[in-house]
């Protein structure tokens, strides 16, 4: 299964942080049992995150499933970590005397998680890519679409990307519509109903699982709408439509 959407082609971690976040993280797990005895919420809550995406996979596994998917999951266990370094340090504070050692542990743990966090977005930055760019996309609506035009996003998620680069007052943010891949019949039926009687059609796309953007324009094109830009081959992108002459 190909995830486009998101990769990390030349990833590559130096052994030493590795090793050093690998410890670190470690004992802040054993510290959230050991030291959050007393404050079982905190415990449940630390364990429940870090550990409970990991035990649903294993249990996944055990009844058959041929395999297990985490990448949106692994933002969850992340928090967990960090919940956990921070929590301990906290608790070592209020455990430890003298002070010394506990004094510590804060400072360190604050680094070990700004280090570490740092040191991953600069390998998505360097040798992966978070998405597609929907800037353009953005600039075209901005700047183009007009009063009375339909603005389409498939699918829907598409929406949220493009918003973020539009003008806070933008009319689009509010009047975007579209829906998540569905059947074709379905979509198309969606479609007409939202581009029926609009001088200009935006057409948001992204080319994912069980989205055919070429069999959409073919229906566009049969149902009295031209197609005057947009490649709809392409991976994403926009595609603009006008009514058919006679």
């Amino acid at each position: 299964m190909n995830a486009t959407y998101a990769t990390l082609d030349g990833l590559q971690v130096p052994i030493l942080v590795a090793a050093l976040l690998i410890v670190s993280y470690g004992a802040a797990v054993a510290g959230a049992v050991w030291l959050g005895r007393h404050h079982r919420l905190f415990t449940a809550v630390a364990l429940s995150l870090t550990l409970g995406p990991a035990a649903m996979c294993v249990l996944l596994l055990a009844v058959g499933s041929p395999a297990v998917l985490l990448p949106r999951v692994m933002g969850i266990t992340v928090f967990g970590l960090v919940l956990a370094l921070g929590g301990t340090a906290e608790l070592a504070w209020r455990a430890w005397k003298p002070r010394s050692l506990a004094m510590a542990a804060i400072p360190v743990a604050g680094f070990i998680a700004l280090a570490g966090t740092t040191f991953s977005l600069a390998n998505v930055e360097a040798h992966g890519s978070n998405g597609q760019d929907w800037r353009p996309v953005a600039s075209v609506i901005a700047e183009r679409a007009q009063p009375g035009d339909a603005l389409i996003y498939y699918a829907y998620g598409l929406k949220y990307a493009v918003d973020a680069y539009l003008p806070p007052t933008s009319p689009w943010i509010r009047n975007g519509v579209g829906l998540w891949a569905s059947p074709p019949a379905i979509a198309d039926a969606q479609f007409a109903r939202w581009a029926a009687g609009h001088a200009h059609v935006w057409f948001v796309f992204y080319a994912a699982v069980d989205i055919d953007v070429p069999a959409h324009d073919r229906w566009f094109r049969a149902n009295g709408y031209q197609r005057i830009a947009g490649d709809p081959t392409a991976v994403n992108g926009l595609l603009e439509y006008i009514p058919a002459g006679p």
